[in-house]
């Protein structure tokens, strides 16, 4: 789940004919948490089951290692000295109707550049009615972006044009979120919004415009905000 804020992945655990629908309604409040410049070192991520049966849920951090490079890869340690993270707990039940809340608790001083992390929140299957001709059991889990910047983060994003493609640079040591405007065709129609992305530090990411003319995105990373227009041939 490389992409966007917090993906979604789907998982469908099916047991005989499709017949009968039980779904596991395990949601969180947030999808990203950001550990910016002077924050304090916890934040809760609050978990809640809405659904009508009891649900089991892991929660697996991980470490991304060269976010938004070729080389990008995970990383997992059962020491949080190691991880730089700590997360409580790792493993929960939750009644119906029940709230629970994970801490995520940031480990060591501060970087010198972002660390990038991963939450895979993830239910797994309980019980299911064995005398039902059908199970059906819908399991929604979450990848959690959690970013801990330097005490001193700066972020310096570029991007260059070519032809219907935007590079992104960064060259600060914190990440940034490039947002877009929906770019239209020549006559003004066929509207589309190009994909956002996250310019991590150190990173160079490419975007495939829809069509020929001027591209708008916002940068926007602690509280900054820049808003820049791609016109076609360059910068």
């Amino acid at each position: 789940m490389k992409k966007g804020l917090g993906a979604l992945a789907l998982t469908l655990v099916i047991l005989g004919a499709l017949d009968r629908d039980a779904a596991a309604r395990v949601t969180i409040d947030r999808v990203v948490l950001d550990f910016g410049p002077g924050a304090t070192k916890s934040q809760d991520l609050i978990l809640h089951n809405d659904g009508d049966q009891r649900e089991y849920v892991l929660v697996g951090p991980r470490e991304i290692v060269g976010p938004g490079t070729p080389s990008a890869h995970a990383e997992t340690s059962p020491d949080p000295g190691q991880l730089g993270l700590l997360v409580t707990p790792r493993k929960l039940v939750l009644d119906p109707g029940q709230r629970r809340v994970v801490r995520v608790v940031t480990v060591g001083p501060r970087p010198a550049r972002d660390r990038i992390y991963r939450l895979h929140v993830r239910p797994v299957v309980g019980a299911i009615d064995s005398d039902a001709p059908v199970a059906l059991k819908v399991l929604l889990a979450y990848d959690v972006l959690v970013i801990v910047r330097p005490d001193e983060a700066v972020a310096r994003p570029h991007v260059e044009r070519r032809g219907r493609t935007l590079v992104f640079t960064n060259d600060g040591n914190t990440n940034a979120l490039a947002s877009p405007e929906p770019q239209c065709d020549e006559r003004g129609g066929a509207c589309v919004v190009p994909q956002a992305v996250r310019v991590y530090a150190g990173s160079t990411q490419e975007v495939q415009l829809p069509h020929e003319g001027p591209a708008t995105y916002t940068f926007t990373w602690l509280d900054q905000r820049d808003e820049v227009v791609v016109e076609p041939g360059g910068e």
